[in-house]
């Protein structure tokens, strides 16, 4: 049986960490241009310190404010009539034509069962089983529930458990795409895949640069990331998360 992995409740595809992208850097501005090319990583050894420091001083204020907003690249397939009434904002937040999903809306031959439901502490655990003719499809959906729009979570652990959550299914295999949305697709996605990715370079390279990634995943969607508080909750999740490694090495993240 397929299996597939859906976050929150924009389908967006986690970005490749430290990968610079299919189109022209410079529509990205001349701060992210130059970091996509040249990487500024931290050891995770000193990333708490460097974050303390960069966030004290409003280094790091000064590094998101520089990482550019708003429409960066043509978005002509969303603005179509056939095409605008997918998008719940209509001709806001658009979908770039070079990264876009495109939807499907029939759903009449698809038989959706909910096969199992999982109450937690900030988040429902979902399965569900698709049929299809004769094929099935199992989809894992998780559902977090104590995130405001444009707002953050109450504390890092919370984000950081529901991280390791996803990542601690029997079936989750890094190799397959998580499917992630939220209201908009911008705040708390962003938020969560800057986080995902940036857990992920720790474990692969044991080094970050949360700006060289923003710049990558601002590439591909409006907008993601869309406060400066959600950037800082981001360095806070790693912070905790490289802090539990110091404290106990076996601990995977």
């Amino acid at each position: 049986m397929n299996k597939f992995y859906f976050i929150f409740s924009f389908a967006f595809i986690l970005t490749n960490i430290f990968n610079t992208v299919a189109v022209d850097n410079k529509s990205l501005g001349e701060f992210c241009e130059k970091r996509l090319q040249n990487a500024k990583l931290v050891g995770w050894l000193k990333f708490e310190e460097h974050f303390k420091r960069i966030n004290e001083s409003g280094e790091l204020k000064q590094e998101y404010e520089s990482i550019p907003e708003g429409k960066l690249f043509p978005s002509d397939e969303g603005a179509k009539d056939e095409n605008r009434v997918k998008n719940r904002y209509l001709d806001k937040y658009l979908a770039y034509d070079h990264s876009r999903v495109k939807l499907n809306k029939r759903y009449g031959d698809i038989e959706v069962v909910l096969d199992k439901c999982d109450f937690l502490d900030h988040y429902i655990v979902r399965n569900y089983l698709l049929r299809y003719q004769n094929k099935n499809k199992l989809v894992t959906h998780y559902h977090f529930m104590s995130w405001p729009d444009e707002g953050v979570p109450e504390h890092p652990s919370i984000m950081f458990n529901f991280v390791k959550a996803v990542r601690a299914n029997r079936d989750y295999r890094p190799a397959k795409p998580l499917v992630v949305h939220c209201a908009g697709g911008m705040g708390r996605t962003g938020t969560f895949i800057l986080i995902d990715s940036m857990l992920q370079a720790v474990q692969k390279f044991r080094k970050v640069d949360f700006a060289q990634q923003l710049c990558s995943m601002r590439s591909r969607r409006i907008n993601l990331v869309e406060t400066y508080p959600q950037y800082v909750f981001a360095h806070e999740v790693l912070s905790l998360a490289i802090n539990e490694i110091k404290k106990a090495p076996r601990v995977h993240i």
